[in-house]
């Protein structure tokens, strides 16, 4: 069963201009468990200063969320993070050499016996599951990813994230990695993908195909530098593929919600969520929805609370001017297709200004 992890609280967090208030936690954490959404990782047991009074409140207000706390795979943050009574504690270790070596002064063989530590101080500390992420995975060398799956089965982790860290990965890359870490570890394998080259939702999509259980995202692509997976995407994709149903049509509202959050914008042309996506004036795309609406659409606007709205201009051809005649109830003559064609290529035209104008080319003529 595949599912969606929400990490705008953690991820998101470390975008610039984030200003996450428990109000706005709270208000995101009820939208998330609108949508559907099955877990929220909330939080960093480094970093969040009362990450366990967030936990408690989130119970409240979102029980049907699956709540993870994330910590880097040392012994003072597992035992933090344990502490804080989530569902899941998300353990972090670095997989590539580049971050063992030049960030920790660390090798190989140190990372495997953390990786077995951290299992059982996590235990140990009381925390109910145990998860390993593995931290720039996409960059470590393939037999060490196999070793690090081995281990981590062997040590009882309830589950295995990729994390593409600096989006070295592309879609197909994502996948076989998936595939690769899935026939070692029998456990659930998920990913976290950021954008730095545009990809990461790609990634996200390309690795559940792969197999994996889950994929992270955050609403609007949060996180730092150019954030990661958007989590209003990924859920409408699922949705609309008949992979996971969900209740999209709440995404919008919760997008405007985390853009105060996070100080982001909301762009009118974002993908799913955004207010102009659904407006059209290219002659041929109109003469197709007009036809048949899923000629141009990926799916009806409605059922993220949107509306269709079509327009008529500079590229507006006999086609699309015919189907908006049609619509309205009337029905012109070549030589009156003809002159209305010219006269809304002069500039954008409402669709239901057509009937008048048809009616006024009449009365001239």
């Amino acid at each position: 069963m595949v599912f969606l992890l929400d990490a705008t609280l953690r991820e998101g967090a470390q975008s610039p201009a984030a200003r996450l208030t428990r109000r706005r936690q709270l208000a995101i954490l009820r939208g998330l468990a609108a949508v559907g959404i099955a877990e929220a990782e909330i939080g960093c047991a480094a970093r969040d200063a009362d990450l366990a009074g967030l936990v408690r409140s989130a119970r409240r207000v979102a029980p049907s969320l699956r709540l993870s706390v994330w910590c880097r795979g040392l012994p003072a943050d597992i035992a933090l993070a344990a502490s804080c009574r989530a569902d899941v504690v998300h353990v972090s270790l670095p997989a590539s050499d580049l971050h063992l070596r030049r960030r920790l002064g660390k090798d190989r063989d140190w990372l495997l016996r953390r990786v077995v530590a951290a299992a059982d101080e996590a235990r140990r500390a009381g925390a109910a599951a145990v998860a390993l992420g593995l931290e720039d995975a996409t960059r470590a060398a393939p037999a060490v990813l196999v070793a690090l799956a081995g281990v981590a089965r062997a040590a009882g982790y309830c589950r295995l994230r990729l994390a593409d860290t600096v989006s070295a990965a592309a879609p197909a890359r994502m996948a076989e990695l998936v595939r690769m870490v899935r026939s070692v570890f029998d456990g659930p394998v998920g990913v976290h993908c950021h954008d730095d080259f545009g990809m990461a939702t790609g990634n996200a999509v390309a690795a559940i195909e792969a197999g994996a259980s889950w994929a992270d995202g955050c609403l609007l692509g949060g996180g730092e530098r150019a954030g990661t997976s958007r989590t209003e995407v990924l859920a409408a994709w699922l949705d609309i593929h008949g992979v996971l149903p969900l209740r999209i049509e709440a995404l919008p509202a919760l997008c405007r919600r985390a853009a105060s959050a996070l100080g982001r914008r909301m762009d009118p042309f974002s993908p799913v969520v955004g207010s102009g996506i659904w407006r059209v004036s290219s002659g041929l795309h109109v003469d197709g929805l007009g036809k048949d609406p899923s000629t141009y659409e990926p799916f009806d606007p409605a059922r993220v609370g949107a509306q269709r709205h079509l327009l008529l201009g500079a590229q507006s051809g006999r086609g699309a001017v015919r189907q908006v005649c049609l619509a309205h109830g009337c029905e012109p003559d070549e030589a009156e297709l003809a002159q209305l064609v010219a006269a809304v290529r002069g500039g954008a035209c409402d669709p239901d200004d057509i009937p008048s104008l048809l009616a006024k080319l009449r009365q001239e003529g």
